[in-house]
């Protein structure tokens, strides 16, 4: 064999093994979902109780720990972000306690957000009347 063919040869294989191994050891980034609450105007809803949980024969959001359900707070937006560390289906339930004289009982909504590897599922905004 000639030298620039073996010169070829090495350069290709080197080529072929740092496309393999750069590929290969990236890993996923975890599933998330932004949440937004608005209220029946399309307003932001601050301070809104979101609720995540599964609700197919009383499974675990987070199986290792043992986990149900998760419960946070919408932000100044009306956002929350959830990260997990598992995919799947995740049913949401908001609630927002009477604040003032305009909303004097509890306002409710329901969602769903969908979560997988490297996406984040921007949902459509849960609506709460």
């Amino acid at each position: 064999m000639k030298k620039g063919n073996i010169l070829v040869i090495i350069t290709l294989t080197i080529f072929i093994f740092v496309l393999m191994f750069n590929n290969s050891c990236r890993k996923p980034d975890k599933p998330k979902a932004i949440i937004s609450v608005q209220d029946s105007a399309g307003y932001a809803v601050e301070g809104a109780k979101i609720k995540i949980f599964i609700n197919k024969n009383n499974n675990y959001i987070d199986p290792v720990n043992k986990v149900s359900e998760y419960v946070d707070y919408s932000d100044a937006s009306g956002q929350l972000e959830y990260e997990s560390e598992f995919e799947g289906i995740r049913d949401v339930y908001v609630e927002k306690a009477a604040d003032s004289v305009a909303y004097f009982k509890l306002r409710k909504g329901e969602g769903f957000i969908r979560l997988e590897k490297d996406k984040v599922d921007q949902a459509q905004p849960i609506k709460i009347r």
